[in-house]
């Protein structure tokens, strides 16, 4: 059991910060131990009484998982009474009743919570593991077509007899524009920010894919302080539109003028400015489609037609996402079924294996077809949201294939101890994904060189990705480097 003089400077440093601001974005690197940093946090907070009844909120696993192994990692924190809040609805709320020191709740479920409680919210304390995850600054979703149908439904009912069309038009228009969304995670967490004396947010990836990211964020922590009370005010603000009203860039000065709003309750550290980590090798393994699948790919790409299969995209974006499917190797259909085109991915993927030679290897798919085509070619793989006690076993070596969507296992899960290979079967445009699951091994005690190969489809839009990736980054990396730690001289 670790001790707290254990505790990295790092992570003191992350302690104090907690400790003296009642809002603040941690923004430490994955692998610094920011659930360490944390909890250390919290057992001095309750101890002096400044809070009473902490909710931790993060993804499914690291809120299943990793929270509660680290709580009990630690001989000053292994004291802490605590709950976790995943589950059915009526372990959950038969948990939740019982108030401990620290509850721990999936981020699906925040909704629940808020709801649960109603007016009688009792935490005073929230920290939001991998806060990015609040990035979307809607406060309610947008109605389902079966509310919206049964709005209109029920306004024909109602409506009196001998009225024009006109006028039936417009009292369906009426009962439409009353259907409501949902609450989002965000707009569940406004609604009760106010009665929360501090808010914490953890991240490794503050602004994953731009600065719009970052104003949901820091909203929950100081409720518009320092980045305005609104989305609207705050992208009016600092960003230009293109005439369509679609794409968003940061005027001159913008970078600079909003990390000086928000440098005072954000600490930001870099994994290489505190421990030594082993290197790591990006590898790209190109797969060459036969002329005629590539002479499908490019008809497609040109006309948004899939003629041989009768599919269509009816949008850039559909197209892009359909382009996609087809470098790794099949597409759906309009009615969801799976077209195979090839298995060349699947190929290049027994090599890496082979070479492996019985070492552990962490696959990120894309698609269910990509999980499907995966099980069926490796019989024990194992599937992260599937697999039990993972954490353990996976660093106990007792998997050696382990499939994992980049939205599932890309936060928070500790595998450096189980192996050193990573391999991009199918690609993702989000920076965020993209980094959280490349750190899932290299991160500290991780003992070998970190080998992350990508399968690459040569001539499609795998090459795009792997192109703006970096260029994402770049942003990424700036903002930390203005936001991070440095040493009082």
């Amino acid at each position: 059991m670790r001790k707290l003089d254990d505790l990295r400077h790092s992570q003191l440093v992350g302690v104090k910060k907690i400790v003296e601001n009642p809002a603040c974005m941690l923004g430490m690197a994955m692998g610094l131990g920011k659930t360490g940093t944390a909890l250390t946090a919290f057992r001095e907070l309750l101890d002096t009484f400044q809070v009473t009844h902490i909710l931790v909120i993060a993804p499914l696993l690291v809120a299943e998982e990793t929270w509660p192994d680290e709580i009990d990692a630690w001989e000053h924190t292994s004291v802490l009474d605590y709950e976790v809040l995943t589950g059915p609805p009526d372990r959950r709320e038969q948990r939740a009743r019982r108030l401990p020191e620290v509850s721990i709740i999936n981020t699906e479920n925040v909704g629940w919570l808020v709801e649960f409680w109603g007016d009688d919210w009792p935490y005073d304390m929230v920290c939001i593991d991998e806060i990015s995850r609040f990035k979307n600054p809607s406060k309610k979703t947008k109605p389902t077509k079966v509310a919206v149908q049964k709005a209109m439904d029920e306004a024909m009912r109602e409506l009196p007899k001998g009225l024009t069309d006109e006028q039936i038009d417009a009292a369906v228009k009426k009962a439409v524009k009353k259907v409501k969304g949902n609450p989002t995670r965000f707009g569940a967490l406004c609604s009760v920010r106010k009665r929360i004396l501090r808010v914490i947010g953890l991240t490794g990836t503050m602004s994953p894919n731009g600065l719009l990211d970052i104003w949901s964020q820091f909203y929950l922590l100081d409720q518009g302080e320092r980045l305005y009370g609104s989305f609207n005010q705050y992208r009016t603000r600092w960003f230009d539109s293109d005439y369509m009203g679609y794409r968003y860039t940061p005027r001159p000065g913008a970078f600079e003028q909003i990390v000086e709003r928000i440098q005072d309750i954000t600490l930001s550290m870099k994994t290489e400015d505190y421990v030594d980590m082993p290197p790591v090798i990006h590898n790209t393994i190109r797969v060459k489609l036969p002329p005629k699948v590539m002479a499908q790919y490019r008809k497609f790409e040109k006309t948004m037609l899939l003629e041989e299969h009768d599919i269509e995209a009816v949008n850039e974006g559909v197209l892009t996402g359909k382009l996609l499917q087809l470098a790794n190797g099949s597409v759906y259909d309009e009615d969801g079924n799976v077209i195979e085109i090839h298995s060349l991915k699947l190929d290049a993927l027994d090599s890496v294996i082979e070479e492996a030679n019985g070492a552990p290897v962490l696959v990120a798919y894309s698609y269910q077809f990509d999980l499907e085509k995966l099980r069926k070619r490796y019989p024990k793989a194992e599937v992260v949201g599937e697999a039990p006690n993972l954490q353990k076993r996976w660093n106990n070596g007792e998997i050696s294939i382990l499939l994992a969507h980049p939205q599932s296992a890309g936060h928070g899960l500790n595998l450096q101890y189980g192996g050193c290979i990573t391999v991009w079967y199918g690609l993702c445009w989000s920076l965020e994904y993209y980094q959280q699951l490349n750190k899932r091994l290299h991160r500290p005690g991780q003992k070998e060189t970190v080998v992350i190969h990508h399968i690459v489809a040569e001539g499609t839009v795998d090459e795009r990705v792997m192109a703006v990736l970096p260029e994402k980054d770049a942003l990424q990396d700036a903002l930390v480097e203005a936001t991070k730690y440095r040493e009082a001289s």
